[in-house]
Order: C-alpha cells, then structure tokens, then sequence
C-alpha cells in the first residue's frame, strides 16, 4: 500500500500537465518573435552587403570610364540597343560572359546573386530580377512644352547622380513623343562623374546613390522602359508629398498616384518586369520595418529610417545643391542647411 501511495505522488496531475503546457507556450511565444527578428536582421544585413559589393563596383566602373552609366545606356554596335546600370556593371561584378551576350542581342536574363535582397526575393524563377535603385533625382525632370510647341526632354545635373544617357542618340523615335507636341527634342547627354560630385557638388557623403526598391524592374533594362522611375528612385516637390500624406491617401490609390512619394510609402508589388510602372513605384522601399538600405556615393551604407523629413530626403538625393531646383518653404537648396546624421 505505502509503494502505491508513493507511486501516486510521483505522477503529473491534470492542472499540473496544464501548467506546464502555459508555460512551453509562454516560452515560445516570447521566442518566435525574437527568432524572427534575427532572420530580419540576417536579411537586411545581407541586403547591406549587396549594396555595398555594388556600390564598390560601380566606383570601379567610375575610374574605369572617367563617368557614371545613366539609369538608361546605349548598346550595341550601331547603338540601337539599351541596357540600364545594373547590365553595364556586369563587367564590374565578373559578369562578363552575361555582358558579352548582352552587347551581341542575345537573351541575358540569369538572376545575380548580388541584385536580389533575401527581403524580396524574385518571383520569377531563373529571371534577371533586380532589389535595388539608382538615384535618378527629381520626378519633375520630364518632358516641357515650350514656346514653340515643341516638346524638350529636361534633365537637371544637379538633382541626382544618374541620368539617360539615350537622348541624343540616334534619330528621335516614339518615345520622345506627346500628343501636344510637334516634334521632339533631346537635351544634351549629362555625364557625372565622381570628381564633380565632391569638387563641385554636394560630396560623396551627402549624395546617395542607391536603394532598395521593392517594385525595382530587371537589372537587363527592357524595350520601351527608360522613365527615371523604372531603374531609379525620384524626390517630389516636399510640399507635394506633405499635401498627398495628409490628404489620407489610401494604399490602393497609391500605384495610380504620381503626386505621392514618400520613403518605404508604396508597398504594392507590381507584375514583375512591368515597363509601365507608376511614377511614384520610382521610391526608396524595402519590407523592412521602419525604413530601407541605402548606400553613399562616398561609400557608407546606411539604414534610412522611413520617419526622416522629405525635404531632407530630397537634399540627399541632390548632387549639387547649387544646380538644383529643389525648393521648400520660398528656401532654395543651396540657402538650406546641409543634412547631418542626426537628421536621418
């Protein structure tokens, strides 16, 4: 009898076996979270790595070619073809059997470790996705209509760091084309180069020049796509985005709303390889919580809190605070102070 008495007093009750369950789930729940955050904080500093590979790669191709590529390039023989910053670097990032087929109109369309953040995988299997941006600088330099009805492809040299380098090249074609507009011109090609973005500009470490971009097109660039905003992330007039922000636009609007453009602000994924994308997919944007990856033209790779002011935002993006036509508050650029750390 007294063997079987302490054999009882051995065993789990009911309310005990309950207890314990509470506390394993207790326990795991207070550990998911923090495993979560770990693969998060794997993922972003992979991302951060990325940009710095390529950041360093295309300093490379700056003292290779005494210029940056534009956003949108020139290829070919003849010139025919196109190819955006992310295929010329293909030489700079021991891509070059990709490069040489590139150049020779074959189909390059292989996905590069160093183009995709783990955050935001391809979709597309074996495609040329691409996670990262350019600067390409104000949304604002589009096409005019001037006085003579002609319409005039307008870029400013000073408000970001990439631009088409197609616009004098070759006859002009459709793309330069409006409805209002009786023939097309091109502007002459801006070529940037590193020397005057720290001699004459803003310096190498008040200039970004990329960023994660969650709805970035293929790194291959694609017939009819040479917008700002299809290999570029674009600053907005301030107030026009403090207008849109406090207008409550809804995220569904987002995609069709040019005039709203605020860092980590659109989080829609579009078809992948779209050519049409909306303006405003054209922003700094990660699934990052609370901001995006960036890198300076100086080097530095830092975390962009999505909390940071548009007009600071903006003044990052600009190479050359003297040239550009940013503007907020009746204060140009140039009589702004220059951002700080402190301020992002």
């Amino acid at each position: 009898m007294a063997h079987r008495v302490r054999g009882r007093r051995c065993a789990f009750t009911l309310v005990e076996l309950l207890v314990v369950i509470a506390i394993i789930g207790t326990l795991m729940g207070l550990l998911l979270p923090a495993v979560q955050n770990a693969r998060e904080s794997g993922r972003s500093n992979a991302c951060r790595s990325n940009l710095a590979n390529i950041q360093k790669a295309m300093t490379t191709y700056e003292v290779a070619n005494k210029e940056y590529p534009g956003y949108i390039n020139p290829i070919g023989i003849m010139g025919d073809g196109r190819a955006s910053w992310g295929a010329m670097m293909l030489p700079y990032i021991e891509q070059t059997q990709l490069w040489d087929e590139l150049v020779a109109g074959r189909q390059a369309a292989a996905p590069i470790d160093v183009y995709i953040c783990p955050s935001n995988p391809p979709r597309t299997e074996g495609g040329p996705a691409m996670s990262y941006l350019a600067n390409t600088g104000s949304i604002q330099d589009e096409k005019i209509k001037d006085e003579n009805d002609d319409c005039s492809i307008v870029e400013n040299p000073g408000n970001g760091l990439f631009f088409d380098r197609t616009r004098s090249i070759g006859p002009p074609d459709v793309r330069d084309l409006e409805p209002d507009c009786q023939k097309p011109q091109r502007d002459p090609i801006i070529r940037m180069t590193a020397a005057s973005v720290q001699a004459q500009g803003d310096g190498s470490t008040h200039t970004l020049m990329f960023s994660e971009g969650i709805n970035a097109l293929a790194w291959t660039g694609l017939a009819q796509s040479d917008k700002a905003w299809h290999y570029g992330f674009c600053w907005e007039d301030p107030l026009t985005i403090k207008n849109a922000t406090t207008n409550g636009v809804s995220s569904p609007e987002l995609v069709a709303d040019a005039s709203y453009r605020v860092i980590n602000g659109v989080k829609e994924i579009l078809p992948e390889y779209q050519g049409d994308k909306a303006p405003n997919t054209g922003v700094a944007s990660s699934f990052h919580p609370g901001g995006v990856n960036v890198a300076f033209v100086g080097g530095a790779v830092l975390f962009l809190s999505d909390r940071i002011s548009p007009i600071v935002y903006a003044q990052l993006m600009t190479s050359n605070r003297k040239l550009s036509d940013l503007a907020y508050g009746g204060k140009h650029d140039r009589d702004m102070p220059t951002p700080g750390p402190d301020d992002y």
